[in-house]
């Protein structure tokens, strides 16, 4: 009897640390299709026609400076999220912000949305700075 009990409780361990892996996984398989990217990374994806630049700052910030071609998007907006949804899901979207949290939040709802392809500038428009990428003033 003791044998049978010793044998289910190992059977449900064992079953109980599989449902982990298959969760650890799941979450492996969100981070390789929500990658952040470096500055000269996001250069060379933008730079391939397919891509839409959203810049998700506020309309201050952005009045500082903006990576050429992007679309502001202000992540402060009552109706951003109802924005987000208006875009078009088949295209590739390159996201940034100042340094990163706002572009963050931005992608993850992006992915929850249905959006197969959204690449997180790490760092924000800091990093592209700082690595001596071009800033303009918008139109």
């Amino acid at each position: 009897m003791i044998r049978i009990v010793i044998i289910t409780i190992s059977l449900l361990a064992t079953m109980s640390c599989q449902n982990t892996s298959a969760e650890s996984n799941s979450e492996k398989n969100v981070v390789q299709q929500s990658p952040l990217v470096s500055p000269d990374e996001f250069a060379k994806l933008s730079s391939e026609g397919n891509a839409v630049v959203l810049d998700v700052r506020s309309d201050r910030e952005v009045a500082a400076g903006i990576i050429e071609g992007a679309v502001q998007l202000n992540f402060q907006d009552p109706q951003f999220t109802q924005k987000l949804q208006e875009l078009d899901k088949s295209k590739v979207y390159l996201v940034y912000c100042a340094s990163g949290g706002r572009s963050s939040r931005t992608q993850k709802a992006m992915f929850e949305m249905g959006f197969k392809e959204v690449y997180d500038l790490n760092g924000g428009i800091r990093a592209w700075s700082g690595a001596g990428k071009k800033v303009v003033k918008p139109d």
